[in-house]
């Protein structure tokens, strides 16, 4: 049983969503303000590739206000082209802009906040862009603090030859920004070689913009980050002439980026490791863009998920407290799972999350990958992504999982035994706080050094039947499958020595008390009882 599903939500905590039989697939989510979801990718309709948007209530059942048919879905066909979508923004407003491109052109549509187009925006809702008669993937947006549009992504040039950082403002109408970047409205940066690849952006409280991505030097892939101010020039002050690039193997690559609450930039990807699978990377640089080495080590956290073939990271946010949380999926050698990992601020793996700080989970042996990740208000979390269904192709799927995972008296109080806890990963000294019988503990093999909490829990059960004592020693002995619990009071200045036998195979026990005066015992009694 995986105990991070909100059952709340959809059947378990999952909702898988078909439209027509066809090939849908999830790439980016969105929250309204009235906390409605948006999971948005792609549909096949007559050989083209159309944009897919699906509004969810609260409880992850389809909200039927949302589209032109009231059917909570909407279909987006751009000019009968392939299209491809990447990325969504909600603005304040809850409007929608959809991110992605038509063959090789930015596109971008607008839509009011119960997703009818808003033909204010662009030419009646679209604006397709070309620049430089290239191809631009356009992986990300964002809005600025004046509402201005960022669109960030890769250019490529010279017939594909050679690639570049790309990014373009526009005005809130939808017009390219000729005041962005000298007047172009768009700049593009190199770091080195032939290959720069930029796949995530995101904007600091003073407008400047950060872009995170690839490069190729000296026929190794580099992670690259660099710093853009608000006008659209690249920002010197940050790292070396506004570029950093960090080398962990012959092959990295970033695909995300979020900063936390005290500007600390967190990067998250993928590297290779001597297996040559890949593992998720997560590194934090400081404001300045100087790696920051009080996270993991010297500044970076890797993590191989369970020995697999390959993990990859898709998207990291920033929780509650700054912990972060990365997602994306990894391979058994059998089928793609969803992946999640969450760390502390220092880096740590959080074992309050899933199984050690990893959460794996699979749709039906089906591959499922995950590419969208965003957090609730009230702290729970959402995953967007898709799984393949042998009937219906590839599906969109959400998951909502709990901020945490259930405590131990929680998971009791479900049903569940020590040896389950102990499965799901709870630490024994945390098992020891659900309060299960000394009959329990026993046959799970908790030892007298673990089982000292437990002890002064028990000692107030003894208060309740009629000993007010101060305890002088207290100790266990497990000997042939029977636990002995041992207390030494003094009460009224006599010393008693009581000792609770707990059989468990017969599952009872009882206080053998002795009345102990200057060595002797001066008196013996017994008290049975079930357990």
């Amino acid at each position: 049983m995986n105990t991070m599903f909100d059952a709340s939500f959809g059947l378990n905590g999952i909702v898988i969503s078909d439209f027509n039989n066809t090939n849908d697939q999830a790439v980016a989510l969105g929250i309204q303000s009235n906390q409605k979801i948006i999971l948005a990718g792609t549909t096949i309709i007559n050989d083209n590739t159309n944009f897919l948007m699906i509004r969810y209530n609260t409880d992850g059942t389809i909200d039927t206000s949302f589209g032109i048919n009231s059917n909570g879905r909407v279909v987006t066909d751009i000019n009968n082209k392939q299209n491809i979508l990447y990325n969504i923004l909600i603005l304040n407003d809850d409007k929608i802009i959809l991110c992605g491109k038509t063959l090789t052109d930015i596109t971008l549509v607008k839509y009011n906040e119960n997703g009818i187009i808003d033909t204010t925006f662009g030419t009646n809702g679209m604006v397709i862009t070309n620049i430089l008669s290239s191809e631009i993937q356009a992986y990300s947006i964002n809005i600025q603090n004046d509402n201005k549009i960022i669109v960030g992504g890769t250019i490529f040039t010279n017939n594909y030859s050679r690639t570049y950082f790309f990014i373009i403002r526009y005005n809130t109408n939808g017009t390219i920004d000729t005041s962005f970047a000298n007047g172009n409205g768009y700049n593009t940066f190199l770091f080195s070689g032939t290959v720069n690849k930029a796949y995530d952006l995101s904007i600091q409280n003073d407008n400047k913009i950060l872009m995170c991505g690839i490069t190729l030097f000296n026929s190794q892939y580099d992670l690259a980050l660099l710093r853009i101010n608000s006008n659209g020039i690249i920002d010197t002050t940050f790292g070396i002439n506004g570029k950093i690039t960090t080398n962990i193997s012959i092959f990295e690559s970033l695909f995300s980026l979020t900063l936390q609450s005290d500007g600390k930039i967190i990067v998250a990807g993928e590297t290779l490791n001597d297996n040559y699978d890949t593992d998720i990377c997560v590194i934090r640089y400081l404001s300045n863009g100087i790696i920051d080495t009080t996270f993991g080590n010297n500044g970076i956290v890797i993590t191989n998920l369970n020995n697999t073939n390959n993990d990859t990271s898709k998207t990291v946010v920033i929780q509650q407290l700054d912990k972060i949380i990365v997602a994306g999926y990894t391979y058994n050698e059998i089928y793609y799972s969803i992946a999640l990992v969450r760390y502390n601020t220092n880096g740590t793996l959080d074992k309050n999350f899933g199984l050690n700080g990893i959460f794996i989970t699979n749709i039906d042996t089906n591959d499922t990958y995950s590419y969208a990740l965003k957090i609730q208000s009230d702290d729970k979390i959402l995953i967007g992504g898709y799984n393949f269904s042998p009937i219906s192709n590839n599906n969109f799927l959400l998951i909502r999982l709990l901020k945490d995972k259930p405590t131990t008296t929680q998971r009791k109080n479900q049903g569940a035994t020590i040896q389950d806890l102990i499965d799901e990963g709870y630490d024994r000294s945390d098992i020891l706080n659900a309060n299960y019988t000394p009959y329990e503990y026993s046959i799970n093999n908790f030892t007298p050094n673990e089982l000292q909490p437990y002890f002064s829990d028990h000692t107030i059960m003894l208060q309740t039947s009629g000993f007010s004592p101060s305890i002088l020693k207290q100790y266990a002995i497990i000997t042939n499958g029977i636990v002995y619990f041992t207390f030494t009071i003094i009460l009224n200045d006599i010393t008693y020595s009581i000792i609770e036998v707990c059989y468990n195979l017969e599952n009872k026990a009882k206080h053998i008390i002795s009345t102990i005066n200057n060595g002797n015992v001066v008196s013996y009694t017994e008290i049975s009882y079930d357990i």
